[in-house]
């Protein structure tokens, strides 16, 4: 068991690094055409609207990449967590996996299913169809990444007071996370 959960853990931290570098490359991609400039400047560099369709579509691929790579990452740490703990913890560390992958896949998805049909999201040109507000997404983003780091807080909780160590360096542990996990996005 000790073996198998191990493989699990080694292979989602791989495709989670696997993710980082894809995403790396899509990001270096579309910066090479213009990505991060203002639009005045993108718009006198004579850059045309396929190329701005392609930013869009690479960009949102990039978008759902980095997502998918954080909850990969916060999954196989839970999968750590559920070698070493017992009792009703598991289940509380189950049902935070379960949430942290709901959360960021819906977040991910709404780039996606906001417009009908959905490729009027990344074609610029396309004048059929209709799309949602894309602030709708935006929040939404906001309010699973603020959820999504209160899960993860949580989930060190049960191993944090299941370590049989003196409380100061229990304290000081989960500070260290707590600073630590705060500064990502």
């Amino acid at each position: 068991m000790y073996v198998k959960t191990r493989l699990i853990d080694a292979l989602i931290l791989f495709k989670q690094q696997a993710n980082l570098i894809a995403s790396a490359a899509v990001m270096t991609y579309i910066v090479s055409l213009g990505f991060g400039k203002h639009l005045p400047e993108l718009l006198s560099s004579g850059i045309t609207l396929p190329t701005l369709d392609i930013m869009t579509s690479v960009g949102t691929a990039a978008l759902v990449l980095d997502g998918v790579a954080q909850t990969w990452s916060k999954t196989s740490f839970a999968i750590l967590l559920l070698r070493v703990s017992e009792g009703k913890s598991r289940y509380i560390i189950w049902a935070l996996i379960i949430s942290i992958n709901i959360f960021v896949g819906v977040g991910c998805l709404l780039f996606f299913v906001r417009c009908n049909p959905i490729e009027k999201a990344w074609t610029l040109e396309m004048t059929t169809g209709t799309c949602w507000d894309y602030e709708i997404a935006v929040h939404y983003g906001m309010f699973s990444s603020g959820m999504y780091h209160l899960l993860c807080l949580l989930l060190s909780i049960p191993l944090t007071f299941q370590l049989t160590i003196m409380q100061p360096i229990r304290g000081s542990a989960t500070w260290y996370w707590l600073s630590y996990h705060g500064r990502s996005s």
